[in-house]
């Protein structure tokens, strides 16, 4: 077999094992701390750096406005966000953190104490640079090719 092929196939295993041993329970960490499913918590999250036009939200987010507004909605029952009609073009929705919101985030750190934490603090600084290295240029390459795929 080829060995660019095996070493794509055991990165792919290898990044399959990560969100299996560590995303999950995260994921089910996230809902027990703060009752919000992972989408909701990455809305939070882009809405902590700015107030944004739902439009683009739901873009960064992967989902179609109807997904986005129930994800909305469950956020503003819980007054962790705002919308507002733009003044200049009102079919334009801005949304934003309330007070609320932003402490939520500013006050919690569901995985400070957890086991992905701890194993992090074993590691030598030169394999933790590593693996942010390799897991950042995941990222980015994932984002350069779904980029525009965020509209079903």
């Amino acid at each position: 077999m080829d060995d660019q092929l095996t070493a794509k196939k055991e990165a792919y295993k290898s990044v399959m094992n990560i969100i299996s041993v560590i995303g999950e329970p995260m994921l089910v960490e996230l809902w027990q701390s703060l009752e919000i499913t992972l989408t909701q918590f990455r809305c939070l999250r882009l809405l902590y750096i700015r107030p944004m036009q739902a439009g683009d939200l739901a873009k960064k987010l992967s989902l179609s406005p109807t997904s986005l507004t129930r994800v909305l909605e469950r956020l503003e029952s819980r007054q962790l966000i705002d919308r507002s009609i733009d003044r200049e073009d009102r079919r334009r929705i801005w949304v934003s953190l309330t007070p609320q919101g932003r402490n939520m985030l500013d006050t919690i750190r569901p995985w400070e104490d957890s086991p992905l934490a701890r194993a992090l603090d074993t590691l030598p600084k030169d394999t933790l640079n590593r693996i942010t290295e390799a897991s950042t240029q995941i990222v980015e390459a994932v984002k350069a090719l779904t980029e525009g795929d965020a509209n079903p």
